[in-house]
């Protein structure tokens, strides 16, 4: 998934203070990858930017595309260009689908999708104008692609965010862009 000859690579890494985000985030460091960390935990970012060799943070709400555009740009003022996106982050809400309050609806699929395309809208034009090998890894879950009662909002939006990753590999394949996409359903 992850080219290590691609040189100076930059792995930014959505959900990065902690779990599945973290680990990816020490994983790309050990070989050799600067990372950008991004999550709404400050204490758990720090955390995982002690782990890593070489990283900046960035304490933020993915869902926002005005703070992901302002990382854009901190990020252009050093010269930093990212070659491989882990969409990782998202929040678990459980219940029933008619009594989730609209307020939670709104939280979970700005999290789980709207900031994987914020992500997506704010670096995958400088990365497909680089030229050169990256890779984006949108994490889903076994909920993306079987359904259960008592998990509407974690469904929907994780099967939304299978459904966006096939389109995009579709998209970037007819492009012969030199990007992949895969999705990661864990569980």
């Amino acid at each position: 998934m992850v080219d290590t000859s691609v040189p100076n690579s930059v792995s930014l890494i959505t959900g990065a203070a902690s779990g599945i985000g973290r680990h990816l985030a020490i994983h790309a460091s050990n070989l050799g990858h600067d990372v950008v960390l991004i999550d709404l935990d400050a204490n758990g970012l720090n955390e995982t930017k002690k782990l890593c060799s070489k990283a900046e943070t960035f304490c933020i709400d993915v869902g926002n595309y005005e703070q992901m555009f302002e990382v854009k740009e901190a990020l252009d003022k050093k010269n930093i260009n990212v070659n491989y996106l882990f969409n990782n982050a998202g929040i678990f809400i459980e219940g029933r689908s008619w009594k989730t309050s609209p307020e939670m609806w709104n939280k979970i699929i700005s999290t789980n999708l709207v900031g994987i395309t914020n992500v997506l809208n704010v670096f995958l034009d400088q990365m497909l104008n680089a030229d050169t090998k990256g890779h984006i890894v949108n994490t889903a879950s076994m909920a993306g692609v079987i359904v259960g009662g008592f998990l509407a909002p974690y469904t929907a939006t994780k099967h939304a965010v299978v459904g966006l990753s096939r389109s995009l590999y579709e998209e970037l394949k007819e492009t012969n862009a030199t990007i992949g996409v895969s999705v990661l359903c864990p569980g």
